[in-house]
């Protein structure tokens, strides 16, 4: 215990030394390549020097950041959000972020059917509308904007959305994959489906969610061939990625009635 506290404090001394000199911007950038790094206490240990310079939304929002995208701690999330908006109460990627949570909380309610508590989908609404007041050409809120729809069923609405997202920005990889799950889950048109995860995979072919829907999509068109080939290009990924055979093949087997799986 004591050597941990002891590690934990030699950080914090390192941090300091290395960041006295540098200004709150520029701590907020390295605070965000860390934690895109995967490294997210180093990345917390950064912003948590630059509030001590001064209390900022940005900074307070990637606290959020690493709560939500590196930890999936809803609660602790919120929290920065919230002191986020607080200092800036139109700040648009906070409230989008708060959309997130609100979407995040919507689909660990759903049951094995897919229902889910619908007042945290409105919730996740009225945030994402409130982005969208501000800047309706705000690209992320509109593809979560269009989970909505899809998850209260309303499947063109959703469709809607995801095109007008993918016709602000063509080369949007999420946005493909976002449109081809709609069609997939909502419509079951496979055909289109599977045009829209092709033109995703096609930008990023790093993207293992993409590569499990291609080899589902293709599979179900008694494809077996590029089934194959999708699920041999994911494994190979996740295992550059540390995990286990075991692991794989149990996310690989998975199903779910939301996104990304």
């Amino acid at each position: 215990m004591l050597m941990k506290v002891l590690r934990v404090f030699s950080i914090l001394i390192i941090s300091s030394f290395l960041f006295c000199g540098k200004t709150e911007n520029e701590m907020i950038e390295e605070a965000i390549k860390e934690r895109v790094a995967g490294k997210y206490a180093q990345a917390e240990t950064i912003l948590r020097e630059a509030l001590a310079k001064s209390e900022n939304e940005v900074i307070y929002k990637e606290l959020g950041n690493i709560y939500l995208l590196g930890m999936e701690n809803l609660e602790e999330a919120e929290k920065y959000y919230m002191k986020s908006l607080q200092i800036n109460p139109s700040y648009i990627n906070s409230i989008h972020n708060m959309g997130l949570v609100y979407l995040k909380r919507y689909e660990q309610s759903q049951d094995q059917t897919g229902k889910g508590d619908m007042q945290l989908l409105e919730k996740a609404h009225s945030y994402l509308q409130k982005s969208l007041a501000i800047n309706s050409q705000f690209l992320l809120s509109r593809q979560e904007m269009a989970k909505y729809h899809f998850y209260k069923g309303e499947f063109d609405k959703a469709i809607s959305e995801i095109q007008i997202a993918i016709a602000q920005d063509s080369r949007n990889a999420r946005g493909y994959s976002i449109a081809g799950q709609i069609y997939l889950k909502g419509k079951n048109d496979l055909e289109k489906a599977l045009r829209n995860f092709e033109d995703g995979y096609a930008l990023n072919r790093q993207d293992t969610d993409l590569l499990l829907l291609l080899a589902r999509t293709t599979k179900m068109l008694k494809d077996e061939v590029k089934a194959d080939f999708y699920l041999k290009q994911y494994r190979e990924i996740m295992r550059r990625k540390g995990y286990s055979d075991d692991d794989i093949e149990k996310i690989a087997n998975a199903t779910g009635s939301g996104f990304g799986n």
